[in-house]
């Protein structure tokens, strides 16, 4: 049986209240049960890019047979991993949002280490530098093609999902990016050597946010169960054809106009 090993965040892992409680209909869990593939997913909401890149080495060095494909998706640049000051954690996720707070060490206890990293992170680096989204883009691209040339050494297939839009200056100006395996990324697009904002793919064929108000009051963002299952059949038709994902171009640039801020870069 294909072995499957998928990395990411929410967009992933899948969240509660998008999956009305039903965690066997996010995207991976879907592809495993209608495909018929051995799954290993380590996604974790809420996480950062730094852990994706560190998770997938560990999980490639830590096990006997290597899977015979990899999905990684990869997440927001305004995310952070930090050492951890706890005896008993390794590692922080460092977010810009609290609600993932009470799945991370980080924002428990009062850690006044924690908090002086995210004022840092997120009050100074994300807000007070010129050019910040490119430069949070840079580390994205930096971890993209370190994990490209594991994978590779590891003799394993893959493919990447590139949540978030990326800065295209910087996709213009970067030998990193050059470097790249643009064949391995799902959602690339080679009109404009970018990849598709992928809020933008999924709306752009009818599927929705499910926008449930939270019991710590906030909402939310997250692909219902109908979503999740295109994205595991557009993984599939990649993995089975190269068949990459495209968005349904008449609404595609309306959508990206009328988007937030917050749902293009965070």
């Amino acid at each position: 049986m294909t072995i499957f090993y998928v990395n990411g965040c929410s967009h992933t892992e899948g969240t509660s209240e998008a999956l009305n409680g039903d965690m066997s209909k996010s995207w991976p869990n879907q592809l495993r049960d209608k495909y018929d593939i051995t799954l290993k997913d380590r996604s974790w909401a809420g996480c950062s890019n730094d852990r994706i890149a560190r998770t997938t080495l560990e999980g490639l060095s830590d096990v006997p047979i290597p899977p015979d494909y990899a999905v990684l998706q990869w997440t927001y640049s305004n995310r952070f991993e930090v050492p951890s000051k706890e005896s008993n954690v390794d590692f922080e996720q460092v977010l810009p949002h609290t609600h993932w707070a009470s799945r991370y060490k980080a924002w428990q206890d009062g850690n006044e280490y924690s908090r002086k990293i995210r004022y840092f992170c997120h009050s100074h680096y994300n807000h007070k530098i010129p050019d910040r989204k490119k430069v949070m883009d840079r580390v994205i691209l930096n971890h993209m093609l370190s994990t490209q040339y594991t994978l590779e050494a590891y003799g394993v297939d893959y493919a990447y999902i590139v949540w978030p839009l990326l800065d295209p200056q910087l996709l213009a100006e970067s030998n990193v990016w050059k470097r790249m395996d643009k064949s391995r990324i799902i959602n690339y697009n080679e009109h404009d050597d970018t990849v598709y904002h992928m809020d933008g793919v999924l709306r752009s064929h009818g599927y929705k946010l499910s926008n449930v108000k939270r019991e710590d009051g906030t909402i939310d963002k997250h692909y219902m169960a109908d979503g999740n299952e295109w994205l595991a059949d557009q993984v599939w038709e990649f993995y089975k054809y190269g068949k990459g994902m495209k968005p349904n171009h008449s609404k595609y640039d309306e959508l990206l106009d009328d988007m937030s801020v917050h749902h293009v870069y965070l």
